[in-house]
């Protein structure tokens, strides 16, 4: 399972006629054209590898295409297992894609169930795109990256009707593989693992070569995601290979800096020994420097089995952190650490966004108990399970910094438990974000950069009143309070008023004028959003009335700063 405050975060937050599309000279907008009667309800469109059929709908205006399951590589089965994703083979005639594919095989997680089938056969994407006369121009693209830890989640949960309609934008989701599927690696060439995000970096290829005859603009790409999304979407900022792919990023709660961001060397178990573990009960054992005959057997493994088995792991061991993002070579998906990355200003320079939600992580309880954090005791004990996850000299001295900058000498239980649930937030997300956005914007070549922090409480919130927006809060008002498909949030049956709506329609707007033109300011904002940098650093605390502040609170970035000493060796002059 994920760590502890990251499960604990994702617990409390949260669609046979064939006929002439037109050819795509790359200079008109070869938007498709619904079909005549009696397939009035139905689309087509061509993409590189043949013609695709989707559906219509034109429940409110403009109507909106939906093209659900676009195959964008092969299957990665066989030898396509743990290796580079590969283009799909070309169909004959029309394919449907009427309705939502399988998701990666990943274990069942009761908070978020879903009744999309596991299989190895899902790298598919979905489409969500205006239907518009032929004589427009094409479309801002915006492409989602699902979150779920790296190793839960499809893209078809997040439905981008809405988001298309009111922000006159294609929207694009994506699968990608997770787990032990998407991440296992033997710290090698062999296995040097990232599959899930080369999965991501090959659909924005599809997405480059495809999205003009769907009536996007190839040339206006903005990739945007939440949690693991998020996290996602800033190495992607960092990668090389990505690079040309987007041109502008939106990072929700999550970045390549965050402790579950990407493998650090502190982690108590290493990629490797988990890829040992893995194999064991599938009759493949590893010999140091002899990987092949290892991998040669785990493609012939039961993919059921595996995922249990690596999910068994990373339940003894309180986190599926060993199934992650690395830095490695083979591929070159991450080249090198993010931190030195971003100090040397090597990264792709688009304009983003970066942000948090005032309470990541709901209300902090003790590890398996009911019991509030409300004493100073209690809240060492919640940091220390929070660490738990690492392994690294000095941690009393880290325990006492975390003491000093969130509650001091204070002793109101309500203030404690307070402050329990900043310190954990930020540790996972806030610090993090803080420090990254500082070292991007420090390297700028004129791309701008922008620092929010998500305020709103929806006026259905169960939380205690002092709580604000908990973990991927602010998805049902980017997509859509009634198109995010999550049985167990019942956002169906949420009362919802005015507010709630209007915090939709300013989420929407931020995002896809972000999308259009590079500022994100809502058109209904009466105050400008400012980008961040380090001598003036610009926050829009985003609520039912949004408001521009500075960030003020340094001494989190220098504790972030000095946890990244500890975990990945960095020195000052690199973060400082």
């Amino acid at each position: 399972m994920a760590a502890s405050w990251l499960l604990q975060a994702i617990y409390t937050s949260l669609l046979s006629s064939a006929g002439d599309l037109g050819g795509n000279t790359g200079t008109g907008s070869p938007v498709p054209q619904v079909t005549s009667a009696p397939m009035s309800n139905l689309v087509l469109a061509n993409t590189t590898f043949g013609t695709i059929r989707g559906s219509v709908d034109n429940s409110a205006q403009p109507t909106i295409f939906r093209y659900l399951g676009v195959p964008f590589a092969k299957p990665p089965v066989g030898h396509l297992r743990f290796q580079a994703p590969e283009n799909p083979d070309s169909w004959p005639g029309v394919k449907d894609t009427l309705s939502e594919s399988s998701q990666c095989w990943q274990p069942f997680f009761p908070a978020f169930p879903s009744n999309n089938p596991n299989s190895e056969d899902c790298l598919y994407l979905n489409i969500y795109t205006p239907a518009r006369a032929s004589s427009a121009g094409l479309l801002p693209v915006m492409v989602f990256i699902h979150g779920g830890g790296y190793f839960l989640g499809v893209g078809s949960t997040y439905n981008g009707t809405m988001l298309a309609r009111r922000g006159d934008v294609v929207v694009v989701t994506i699968n990608y593989r997770l787990g032990v599927l998407g991440f296992l690696s033997t710290e090698d060439s062999v296995m040097p693992g990232n599959y899930g995000l080369l999965d991501q970096i090959h659909a924005l290829r599809w997405v480059k070569d495809n999205i003009a005859q769907f009536g996007g603009n190839p040339n206006s790409v903005t990739i945007f995601g939440e949690s693991a999304g998020s996290g996602s979407v800033s190495l992607l900022v960092l990668s090389p290979l990505a690079k040309g792919l987007f041109h502008r990023a939106i990072m929700e709660s999550g970045v390549s800096l965050s402790p579950w961001g990407h493998v650090n060397p502190t982690l108590r178990l290493s990629p490797l020994y988990g890829a040992r573990l893995t194999g064991g009960p599938q009759g493949c054992s590893h010999v140091a420097g002899q990987s092949e005959p290892f991998l040669k057997c785990m493609r012939q493994a039961n993919a059921s089995n595996l995922t249990e088995a690596a999910n068994d792991i990373s339940s003894v061991f309180t986190d599926n952190l060993w199934l992650l993002p690395r830095v490695e070579t083979t591929f070159g998906v991450l080249p090198d650490s993010p931190e030195r990355l971003l100090a040397l200003g090597d990264f792709n320079h688009v304009d983003t966004i970066r942000g948090f939600n005032s309470h990541e992580n709901g209300e902090m309880k003790i590890r398996n108990s009911t019991q509030e954090i409300n004493t100073k005791d209690l809240f060492i004990e919640a940091v220390e399970n929070t660490l738990r996850t690492y392994a690294f000299p000095g941690r009393t001295e880290l325990l006492k910094r975390f003491v000093e900058t969130y509650i001091g000498n204070k002793t109101d239980p309500l203030f404690i438990s307070q402050q329990a649930t900043m310190a954990t937030s930020d540790f996972a997300f806030g610090g993090p974000t803080l420090v990254e956005i500082g070292l991007a914007s420090a390297k700028s070549k004129g791309e701008r950069h922008y620092l929010y922090r998500y305020d709103y409480r929806d006026s259905f919130s169960n939380a205690p009143d002092w709580i604000g927006a908990i973990h991927g809060d602010e998805l049902k008002h980017v997509f859509g309070m009634d198109q995010l498909d999550f049985p167990s949030l019942e956002l169906d049956k949420a009362v919802k008023t005015a507010a709630d709506y209007a915090m939709t329609d300013q989420m929407m707007t931020m995002w896809s004028n972000f999308a259009k033109t590079g500022e994100p300011t809502a058109t209904m904002s009466t105050v400008k959003w400012e980008p961040f940098s380090s001598s003036k650093p610009n926050m829009m605390r985003i609520n039912s009335v949004s408001t521009l502040a500075d960030f003020s609170r340094p001494k989190i970035v220098a504790l972030y700063e000095m946890i990244l000493q500890i975990f990945h060796g960095s020195s000052k002059d690199v973060i400082g």
